[in-house]
């Protein structure tokens, strides 16, 4: 993980910013795609929907050109996709087994 500079500014969504201010909204968005380039990552997390949306145009439109995650989808691959664990402390193998609970 790789906090980028600025990461506390708005990436210009803001509810419907977007919408009312396009031309600031689209500049917002231009300084905050510039800066996740400058990190060198992989992909993009971000915890709002707005916020998300917002960096996959931006994404396309300015680049770099990287999925864009919610934090809890990021979490989802992180424990294993939502595959059921063996009981023992091991990630799941994804065939729907419950673990036997003494591990």
């Amino acid at each position: 993980l790789v906090e980028m500079d600025g990461s506390d500014r708005c990436c210009g969504s803001a509810g419907i910013y977007n919408l009312t201010h396009p031309a600031m909204s689209q500049q917002l968005l231009a300084e905050k795609m510039s800066a996740v380039g400058r990190t060198g990552a992989q992909a993009v997390v971000a915890p709002n929907p707005g916020c998300i949306l917002q960096l996959r145009f931006g994404a396309r439109k300015f680049g770099p050109d990287l999925p864009v995650f919610h934090l809890m989808d990021l979490l989802d691959k992180a424990y294993g996709n939502g595959e059921r664990g063996t009981g023992n402390g091991e990630r799941g193998t994804g065939n729907g087994e419950r673990g036997t609970g003494n591990g």
